[in-house]
């Protein structure tokens, strides 16, 4: 309503990295378009501006998952990540997570078969008193 008050957020992408006739397109789509659909582009005219555009797609030799325009010199997303140490499209390589040799099962802790062993004792024991109870 009021463009002198909207505030372009910081990494927004410049609308110039498009194909000219894209950029022509999307101009009469978010533009005129947003108000009137019959001043938006058709189905057909994107498809055909897409085909015509899809031969003459660079993609990046260092970065291979950048693709730009045939309209720019330079890759724009290399020069993104230039400036602002941040590749959106190539991450940083995995780092391998390295793998846990197989344990080896832990004999039983020595406290622990010693309380066993005594709580044995004690169960015998109270079974031993209690049937000499009932049998005496």
């Amino acid at each position: 309503m009021r463009p002198e008050l909207v505030v372009i957020p910081r990494g927004t992408v410049d609308p110039s990295v498009l194909p000219p006739e894209l950029l022509t397109l999307a101009r009469a789509a978010f533009g005129p378009g947003v108000q009137a659909p019959a001043a938006r582009p058709t189905a057909e005219a994107w498809l055909r501006a897409l085909d015509r555009e899809r031969g003459l797609v660079r993609v990046g030799q260092n970065r291979p998952l950048h693709a730009y325009g045939s309209h720019l010199p330079t890759c724009p997303w290399c020069t993104r990540a230039a400036v602002t140490g941040h590749d959106v499209f190539n991450g940083p390589p995995p780092v391998p997570v390295p793998v846990a040799p197989p344990q080896e099962k832990q004999p039983w802790p020595v406290g622990l078969k010693v309380a066993l062993l005594i709580l044995a004792v004690l169960v015998l024991l109270i079974i031993v008193v209690l049937s000499d109870r009932a049998g005496g």
